[in-house]
């Protein structure tokens, strides 16, 4: 219960702060009340990927579904969720929806 609560305030902070450039780990830990020495010890224990990827994925995931589902420019796509380079946006799109 108490990692289910962990995650559900992690994901909850990362959606609020999603269109933030330098949403990181500093800034969901200050968020969570934790020290970012905690929230990486926490985040470790219960994901196999470091945080910055989840946040990533996140991204790129909202990304996807935005493109899809909203008629919105890509511009303001990677403006809602916190990338400010384009190409950046592509290279990681790319990467991430690659047929295996």
């Amino acid at each position: 219960a108490e990692q289910a609560d962990f995650i559900r305030k992690l994901l909850q902070v990362i959606e609020q702060n999603l269109e933030e450039e330098e949403l990181g780990s500093t800034l969901i830990a200050d968020r969570m009340a934790m020290s970012p020495r905690q929230f990486y010890r926490k985040f470790k224990e219960i994901s196999p990927i470091a945080p910055s990827d989840l946040i990533k994925n996140y991204r790129m995931e909202k990304a996807a579904r935005l493109l899809r589902e909203e008629d919105l420019s890509i511009q303001d796509v990677i403006a809602d969720v916190g990338i400010s380079s384009r190409s950046y946006f592509y290279k990681d799109y790319r990467e991430q929806h690659k047929n295996p």
